[in-house]
């Protein structure tokens, strides 16, 4: 399981240190970290974030889901790269309003093909982060939630290490432990600004769906690239070019 890093207002932020290969080496401490949203962060975060002295940020989210540039004002020596994935966005204000059409029984069907489309929708930018993990010591990635478009590219970046699939899944699920305190962050924020949307019963169910992953979600993905592209690692290598042996060298020990 990887390292978890708590904040004040930053949740799901982690360090994929110590997490284990197959061959046995080990992921190295203070080079690639995940997380959801940066926006919320208070000074003593900030500061505490600046410790980290990340590099890089790569950011997935669209414009509409972005609440804050304060980080860019506090870390000004970092490298911030907008990287924008539109699928996986349930954040932005059409898509909340958006959400309101859906009912519970719909959400499952949505994710698959969501994760179904992150292959293509979201190329150019899972390479950006393979990329800056190649390039530069430190590198944080994150979206929104730190869930959906965050646990893809962790499970790319893991799975070219060697990791055991059981290791990767585990390590996407437990997204699952920070969906209450993150929809109680995104709550107030929207209190705060007057922009919560009219909570029906059954809209306030979809809210409660959306806030989690499932396994089926990245077994289906893991399925489409090995029927789509001949596995994930095929993927990494001849689809986002990523030269897997100079990837373990700089993050493995």
């Amino acid at each position: 399981m990887s390292k978890t890093i708590f904040f004040e207002k930053i949740v799901n932020f982690r360090d994929l240190a110590g997490l284990k290969t197959q061959d046995n080496a080990v992921v190295k401490e203070g080079h690639v970290y995940r997380s959801a949203l940066l926006d919320f962060a208070t000074s003593k975060d900030l500061d505490n974030l600046a410790t980290l002295a990340p590099d890089v940020v790569v950011d997935f989210r669209t414009d509409g889901e972005k609440h804050g540039e304060d980080i860019l004002l506090a870390l000004d020596s970092i490298t911030y790269q907008p990287k924008p994935i539109g699928v996986g966005n349930f954040f932005s204000d059409d898509q909340v309003q958006a959400l309101g059409s859906l009912k519970t029984e719909d959400i499952d069907a949505l994710f698959i093909k969501m994760y179904q489309e992150f292959p293509t929708h979201g190329q150019m930018q899972f390479k950006t982060v393979f990329d800056a993990l190649l390039d530069n010591e430190r590198v944080i990635y994150h979206c929104s939630a730190g869930k959906d478009r965050t646990g893809v590219m962790s499970y790319l970046i893991l799975s070219a290490l060697g990791v055991h699939y059981d290791d990767i899944m585990d390590n996407y699920l437990q997204s699952n432990q920070y969906a209450e305190s993150l929809h109680e962050l995104f709550a107030n924020h929207r209190v705060k600004h007057n922009s919560d949307p009219k909570m029906t019963d059954e809209l306030a169910k979809v809210f409660q769906k959306v806030r989690y992953v499932d396994a089926s979600y990245l077994d289906t993905l893991d399925r489409f690239l090995i029927k789509e592209y001949g596995g994930v690692l095929s993927y990494v290598e001849k689809t986002l070019l990523v030269d897997t042996n100079a990837l373990k060298a700089r993050l493995l020990s």
